[in-house]
């Protein structure tokens, strides 16, 4: 079963626990729930039509269906709330019986809310005369053994009064009042205050109108003794007057892995101070608000970003990101959440973290342990947090990395990449050196407990993971994502070669002894040339230096992005991020079109260099590999027996080709180059943003074009959109904007 399906009828199955018919639960099933709104009209068509097929079997089975969920049976309840019921009364209280909300366990193991009207509250025993504890029953009315109970305790003090200890006393227009809003304590007899459980006090808001501006009065009444009452005054104003002012977190989707709950901006008197490196809008200045649908949109004036508040949720929503990226979501920081700043290695200048209702998250804690090598509560770093951690108030943790004593220091060295022989890192006692140059960082240590060490410099710099059982050290980036790994220098077999530039830069590169330095080394994506004067391709025994070399490269981009071949008959390299397990590498992708279909394709890179022609190797799709070459001059491709040159005009012959306006008043163009662009116009420039395309199929009135999409989770799609011709003028769909040709 695929997994839209599976999504479908769980959600039918949900709808069946309701013992009503079909047309009584058809609303219920959300079909635009499982199509995919990104996927191309076609592809929508047919799922619609396979959900419908499925809907029209379904109304078939519907009674049979409905049958049998109706004979699941509740094994036991459950009361939801407990928390909230009042379980110490006062003498001379009455029982509360309102506000208990009780569940129903199914034999299916699903959990459903019970009716009010399904459950009776047997509380007989109970007697507010005498001290003691009591035992209350509950029981569904249908069947009074399945049944829970709760005890509560009669105290020997009475209640002599209530007053109000905090109430919110400023609403907008559109609020409703909720006993959250206010604190009430009842006064005992004993001198002692206690504060009222939400299920103690009922509000009487019959005078309160939430759709105009006034002074309205509200009443509290005790539940348990009705003679115990109390007023107070609350204002509805406009919601154009509502105070923005707060601090807003955000959870950090620049961060990818795990990401954290941060501060994002503080306002204060409409002017903000903004933290978060997404939202552009400026700090210092007055903020312009204005009422929209019951929100309030904010900007600066200066920048097309805004932040939709919704008053009533606390909820900023920030629109206006760069073109295809989802709004962020901002929330307003209430008086049980707290700021969480950073003290210790690499921490100046640093974000805070948010702990929500006083709860640093675990994906907060992995932050902070990925990014600086580990999180404590002190300065002693003797207690290190791994997990969930509760804060009863603004606090500052320690971080970074607990110091290592370890005379052996079994991490010293050189270390190099095997893939090209160049050397990475140099570690000394107290210092490291990076990629050869001269610049010495002071490192720190961390030790995990089977014995490997983390070395970081700064929390921007990747992790040395030094592998004890390996002798080897991995790189990860600072948000440890893997990168490659590094081996040892052997200097008894192998020598350091010292290549300084002719603009000074340094690098150096491993050699075993007695063989020849590379003067061209090649990579998947690059071919290094070096021209080393005096070098007359002698083996090297010992470590040396030449100066004065010419570095010079070509890479794979310098070919990428362009068609070689007609419009129909064409070979193909595009740049292409592609995931790992643990990280996410860019890498280079090909096609080959013959006849307007894809016949072949897969990775490529290259492979090697002479005489100025590079030789690239096709990793299929198929699984077979095969090898092209790439003549740098002509810029041609020879694949096999075939020759394609570089065309810059794929498209110069149709008369397709033009601007276009769009439904909505923005325009396009497709270019005789084999692209569409997207126009964009201000008062003072205009720029156009480009994605290259493909013809599929071609006759007089209708082109089908192909372009490739990389999606929101890195990964590579193919799109597709048909341009027709009517009556001499050509149209298409982009976007879901209908597009039609300008005839000059």
């Amino acid at each position: 079963m695929r997994k839209i399906e599976k999504e479908f009828l769980d959600q039918l199955d949900k709808s069946l626990n309701y013992d009503k018919s079909y047309i009584d639960i058809q609303d219920k099933i959300d079909v635009n729930k499982f199509i995919d709104k990104q996927e191309v009209k076609t592809k929508k068509t047919k799922i619609k039509l396979a959900l419908a097929s499925a809907f029209l079997l379904l109304i078939m089975i519907i009674p049979i269906s409905i049958y049998f969920a109706s004979t699941s049976h509740v094994s036991e309840i459950i009361i939801a709330n407990e928390a909230d019921l009042v379980t110490e009364y006062q003498k001379n209280c009455n029982f509360i019986e309102t506000g208990i909300i009780v569940d129903k366990k199914m034999d299916n193991g699903k959990i459903v809310r019970a009716a009010k009207e399904e459950v009776i509250v047997n509380y007989d025993s109970f007697n507010s005369k005498k001290a003691g504890i009591y035992e209350i029953f509950v029981y569904l009315k249908s069947n009074n053994t399945i049944k829970t109970s709760y005890k509560v305790n009669v105290t020997n003090d009475e209640i002599t009064g209530i007053e109000l200890k905090k109430s919110r006393i400023t609403y907008y227009v559109g609020e409703s009042i909720n006993t959250k809003d206010l604190i009430i304590e009842k006064k005992l007899s004993n001198g002692n205050k206690i504060e009222t459980k939400l299920t103690e006090c009922t509000i009487d808001d019959s005078s309160y109108n939430s759709d105009q501006v006034g002074t309205y009065e509200i009443g509290v009444v005790l539940n348990s003794n009705n003679d115990f009452t109390l007023t107070y005054d609350v204002d509805v104003r406009p919601i154009s007057e509502l105070d923005i002012s707060g601090k807003y977190g955000i959870v950090d989707e620049m961060y990818e892995n795990t990401p954290p709950t941060i501060l994002a901006m503080e306002i204060e008197n409409d002017i903000a101070q903004i933290y978060y490196s997404e939202i552009v809008i400026s700090s210092n200045v007055t903020l312009k608000k204005e009422v929209t649908d019951g929100n309030i949109t904010i900007s600066d004036s200066k920048h097309n970003q805004k932040m939709r508040y919704n008053p009533f949720t606390g909820i900023m929503t920030i629109t206006g990101l760069m073109r295809g990226d989802p709004d962020m979501i901002s929330f307003k920081l209430d008086e049980d959440d707290y700021l969480i700043s950073l003290s210790g290695a690499f921490t100046s200048n640093d974000i805070k973290l948010v702990a929500v209702d006083g709860h640093l998250s675990s994906n907060s804690i992995q932050y902070l342990n990925n990014t600086y090598g580990g999180v404590y509560l002190d300065e002693t770093m003797d207690v290190r947090v791994t997990s969930e951690t509760i804060f009863t108030s603004d606090s500052v943790v320690v971080v970074g990395s607990k110091p290592i004593i370890d005379d052996k220091k079994p991490y010293l060295g050189i270390y190099y990449r095997e893939e090209d022989g160049r050397v990475i890192v140099r570690i000394e006692e107290d210092v490291l050196y990076y990629t050869g140059g001269s610049k010495a960082y002071k490192y720190y240590l961390e030790q995990k407990d089977n014995g490997d060490i983390w070395i970081r410099t700064s929390k921007n710099e990747p992790i040395l993971h030094y592998i004890l059982e390996k002798d080897i050290i991995e790189l990860w980036t600072a948000d440890t994502l893997y990168e490659y790994s590094v081996k040892r220098v052997d200097t008894q077999i192998q020598a350091i070669v010292t290549i300084v530039a002719t603009y000074g830069s340094h690098y150096q590169f491993v050699v075993t002894k007695g063989e020849r330095f590379p003067i061209q080394v090649v990579s998947k994506t690059d071919i290094t040339f070096y021209t080393i004067p005096g070098y007359r391709n002698t083996p090297i025994m010992e470590d040396v230096t030449f100066t004065n070399v010419t570095i010079s490269n070509v890479y794979m981009s310098d070919i990428s992005s362009r068609i070689y071949g007609e419009y129909n008959d064409y070979f193909y390299v595009t740049n292409s991020w592609t995931a790992g397990k643990d990280f996410m590498i860019s890498s280079y992708w090909y096609f080959r079109i013959k006849n307007f279909e894809i016949v072949d394709s897969g990775w490529i890179g290259f492979s090697g260099h002479e005489n100025g022609v590079s030789i690239l190797a096709l990793h299929k799709d198929s699984g077979e590999d095969e090898y092209v070459y790439f003549n740098w001059s002509e810029k041609k491709f020879t694949i096999g027996e075939e020759q394609l040159t570089y065309n810059a005009t794929p498209f110069k012959d149709f008369d397709f080709v033009g601007n276009y306006i769009g439904e909505d008043g923005s325009e396009r163009l497709i270019s005789d180059r084999g692209m569409i662009g997207m126009v964009e116009k201000t008062e003072h420039s205009t720029t156009i943003s480009y994605e290259t395309i493909y013809i599929i199929s071609l006759n007089d009135e209708e082109v089908m074009f192909l372009y490739i999409y990389q999606n929101d989770k890195d990964e590579r799609e193919l799109k597709y959109f048909t341009a027709t011709k009517e009556n001499g003028v050509w149209q298409f769909v982009f976007d879901g904007i209908k597009y039609t040709q300008v005839i000059e």
